[in-house]
């Protein structure tokens, strides 16, 4: 088992080194509001089609725990390294984590507080818009 553990994270280890070159941020929140998923890493590009993960337009988004969700991306301009608060809620986070799921989501909160977060915030619905 060790030694297939240890090829199958060798094998990954240019993915890690890409990661590495990009921007870290992480965005906490002061109580538990971040969901996770059977599916936790989410590749997004700001034109709504993956690109690349080595595409500037690429963000990665990893929940770490309820209260803290890592972003990592390509902007330069911004300081790396960096904690932001959560403003508002994480609905905007919580519904791009979620739709990427396979079929399970995990929260400290329940489902239907989750669900009502999103649908107050629009989340869900303006995404929808913009892939039509």
């Amino acid at each position: 088992v060790k030694s297939m553990w240890l090829k199958t994270v060798g094998s990954a280890a240019w993915l890690a080194k890409i990661f590495m070159e990009m921007r870290w941020a992480v965005v906490v929140s002061e109580a538990p509001a971040f969901i996770t998923t059977d599916n936790p890493v989410v590749a997004i590009h700001e034109e709504l089609r993956f690109r690349g993960i080595r595409n500037t337009g690429t963000t990665i988004v990893f929940p770490l725990s309820p209260t803290r969700v890592l972003n990592m991306d390509w902007r330069r301009e911004e300081p790396n390294g960096a904690y932001y608060r959560l403003n508002g809620t994480a609905a905007a986070a919580n519904s791009l984590m979620w739709r990427d799921a396979y079929r399970d989501m995990f929260s400290s909160r329940h489902p239907d507080e989750v669900c009502a977060e999103i649908a107050a915030s629009g989340e869900g619905t303006a995404d929808s818009e913009r892939r039509k």
